[in-house]
């Protein structure tokens, strides 16, 4: 055997010691500690099965080979002996010989990145190098947004002095290890290469999208009750850990969250979603008759007070999730009391929007959202932790509509298939906060909802602008609700949506006068005006697919 082929094997097999995720070591009882430490590559193998089995991971449009190895990269800059040493229990000497204080301090998301994008790029060439046309490699800087994706999953982007980090040695040491676990990843996913993207916007989407998800497998990924850590040994075939161990428990920990899959059940009219109307409104005759346009629709419904708006609006959520074009509702409205009386109201309802089979999370999303007794009434404890969330009297409630995990964070209750909660939840998917992201894929996939769309001042109408936009080029439909819409709120909002479909306007939607079934918005976009009884009015907007 020779030297290098030996050094390759010492490195495949030192690998297995690097971990990933640890007790604290206030924690800390056990003398083995191969007990206390779950190996860095079973916990990117954990999350990598996460986010290949999670509901909606088919929105990015990728082979799940080549979704699983981009997410299990995620965490390589744990590699760094900067991170090793944080757990001294479980430092890596087979690896990294005896433990030393004398690393420099470094965050392991921007180790991750610098190790994907500058130490480690050739070892990523399967990835990126079409073999038979050399003018379908991926340029440098298009790689670099993937790696921003999947690097900066602990809720902003990785950020350092990039020239000045480089300089460490550590990365000249541990860059072979990471080829090497790079090698691992390739010979469990085998994935082909990735399809090159001639648009800059359908590379940007997939940017945010593989942020978003690569978040969320992550936060399921790392629940210790739902993935047991492991010993060396467990990882030494990494295949094999991955297919018998890693997608089962990323199954059954899906389930658990609340996030399992669920269809969609077929529109049966208005009678079906609300047995107590027995003769629908005119708003709610047109919204559950009218013809819809295909692709991302912008749904504007105006009516007095006490006319039946919102059921009409759900009776619309529900003939576009239907449809395929989503596949939940996240309902938005300006105060915490009023998203508490839509949460009772939709309790009654939302089941019927999906298949007697399915069993649909609905979560209540606002900062005082656990103190709604009957939102806590109906939490489902998933774990010991969650336990401490929910009083004793009501652990066994007869209607369980939300996981613990789900409801008891309003970052994580987006995610949940049908979500009530007040407007900042969701525009602050669009501001630059911390898990940004996490919101972004809580939406992905569903309609937004807003009502008393009216009720905002100039700032967070700008919010909302941004929102739709984001929203519409991510391919999201949105329905609005108000009893007062000033034209000008109107014309931005839709101007919005607009600007996120990359649709050119031609001319003011608003004040044109467009008969019924009439398309005067461009070859591109159309808009029809419904007039209904008395001052009722539906405006709707379509576009083509992004794709």
């Amino acid at each position: 055997m020779s030297i290098m082929a030996e050094a390759k094997m010492n490195k495949t097999d030192a690998l297995r010691y690097f971990w990933g995720k640890a007790h604290p070591e206030n924690q800390m009882q056990a003398s083995d500690s191969s007990a206390l430490m779950h190996p860095l590559i079973a916990h990117v193998l954990d999350v990598a099965a996460v986010a290949i089995l999670l509901p909606g991971s088919d929105r990015l449009g990728l082979d799940n080979r080549q979704l699983g190895m981009l997410v299990a990269l995620h965490d390589i800059g744990k590699l760094m002996p900067s991170f090793q040493k944080k757990v001294p229990a479980c430092w890596p000497k087979q690896g990294l010989g005896s433990y030393s204080e004398n690393y420099i301090e470094s965050r392991h998301d921007a180790d991750g990145f610098l190790l994907l994008s500058y130490f480690c790029a050739e070892a990523l060439d399967p990835l990126f190098k079409n073999p038979d046309d050399a003018q379908l490699d991926w340029l440098e800087s298009e790689k670099d947004q993937l790696w921003r994706a999947v690097a900066g999953h602990h809720g902003k982007p990785a950020a350092c002095d990039w020239d000045k980090r480089k300089q460490d040695p550590s990365f000249k040491f541990i860059a072979p290890y990471a080829q090497q676990f790079i090698q691992i990843l390739l010979k469990v996913f085998n994935p082909p290469v990735l399809p090159l993207f001639h648009s800059p916007d359908c590379l940007r989407r997939l940017e945010w999208q593989l942020a978003g998800l690569t978040n969320q497998a992550d936060w399921i990924g790392s629940q210790k009750a739902w993935f047991p850590y492991v010993t060396p040994d467990a990882v030494m075939d990494a295949t094999t850990y991955f297919w018998n161990h890693a997608l089962p428990h990323a199954q059954k920990a899906i389930l658990q969250a609340g996030l399992g899959p669920v269809e969609v059940a077929s529109f049966q009219g208005i009678e079906r979603l609300f047995p107590h109307i027995q003769k629908p409104s005119p708003v709610q005759n047109v919204m559950q008759s009218v013809a819809l346009p295909d692709g991302p629709a912008l749904v504007i419904i105006e009516d007095m007070t006490g006319s039946g708006k919102t059921e009409a609006a759900l009776v619309t959520a529900h003939r576009l999730m239907a449809s395929g074009r989503a596949s939940g509702l996240f309902v938005a409205l300006p105060t915490m009391a009023t998203a508490n009386a839509m949460y009772d109201r939709l309790v009654e309802a939302y089941r019927k929007l999906f298949l007697p089979s399915s069993r649909p999370s609905l979560a209540l999303a606002h900062s005082r959202a656990l103190l709604d007794e009957r939102f806590l009434s109906v939490l489902a404890p998933d774990d010991a932790l969650d336990v401490t969330f929910i009083p004793d009297d009501r652990a066994n409630a007869a209607e369980i509509c939300c996981s613990a995990w789900l409801g008891r964070d309003s970052r994580r209750a987006l995610l949940a298939q049908v979500g009530v909660g007040t407007i900042d939840q969701a525009l602050m998917a669009v501001l630059p906060v911390k898990f940004a992201t996490m919101r972004q894929a809580g939406l992905a996939g569903k309609v937004i909802l807003v009502d008393e769309c009216h009720a905002y001042d100039s700032y967070m109408q700008e919010e909302m602008a941004a929102l739709l936009r984001f929203h519409a080029a991510m391919g999201g439909s949105t329905i609005l609700l108000s009893a007062t819409l000033t034209g000008a709120v109107r014309q931005k909002l839709t101007t919005a949506f607009q600007d996120g479909l990359r649709i050119k306007r031609n001319g003011d939607f608003i004040k044109r006068r467009i008969p019924f079934g009439d398309t005067r918005w461009g070859r591109k976009c159309s808009g029809i005006s419904v007039q209904c009884a008395g001052r009722t009015k539906t405006n709707s907007c379509r576009s083509p697919d992004l794709r």
